[in-house]
């Protein structure tokens, strides 16, 4: 029986590595945008491993709840950010598509009015921090990682070359802005001090 459990678990394991490879080709050859090949390799070893880790179920729970906490924020900031936008051109228009997370519109959302005409959001999830949504999106991606537990680097190597990325293009975003708005950039970020962490940084 345990031999039979095993081998089902391999086909599994088998399975999900086509489905993904599968997905990630049609996705990558149908929209005709280059989707990061580090990244299928990531969704590949954590299908192999995710069985072999030998984490408690408790941190599994635990990392599954961060995984989803994240992608909240993450779907949420992202969807603010743009309906505000299209809110401030006239071209917002519900959609009832999924998903369609509570708080992912602002009504009278807050704004600062700089002196190029744009207008920089400071209500929602902006509010906290200038870029919650990365910091959302680096949760997500040491979640992934997280359960393949410490076995091997290769998990990690995503989420450390991600982080990387993430500093790297907040120096540029802030050059570029400081830039564009000027002192107005300098009152946004007294509005809003924080970058990644709301409270800490």
């Amino acid at each position: 029986m345990d031999a039979y459990l095993l081998e089902l678990r391999w086909r599994s394991v088998r399975l999900l590595h086509a489905v993904v490879l599968y997905v990630s080709t049609r996705t990558h050859r149908d929209s005709k945008v280059s989707s990061p090949a580090m990244l299928r390799v990531h969704l590949v070893v954590l299908l192999t491993w995710i069985h072999q880790t030998g984490l408690q179920r408790f941190l599994l729970i635990g990392l599954f709840i961060a995984l989803f906490g994240a992608y909240y924020v993450w779907d949420t900031s992202q969807s603010q950010r743009t309906r505000f936008r299209l809110q401030q051109v006239g071209a917002y228009k519900p959609r009832f598509t999924f998903p369609q997370l509570p708080w992912g519109t602002l009504k009278d959302p807050k704004y600062l009015t700089t002196e190029t005409g744009s207008k920089l959001l400071i209500s929602g999830w902006w509010k906290y921090a200038r870029k919650i949504h990365y910091t959302a999106d680096l949760i997500m991606a040491s979640s992934w990682a997280l359960c393949c537990g410490f076995g091997s680097p290769v998990p990690y190597f995503y989420p450390i070359f991600f982080f990387g990325m993430i500093v790297h293009r907040y120096q540029r975003d802030q050059e570029r802005c400081k830039a564009k708005y000027g002192k107005d950039w300098e009152k946004y970020e007294k509005i809003v001090p924080y970058v990644f962490i709301p409270g800490i940084i």
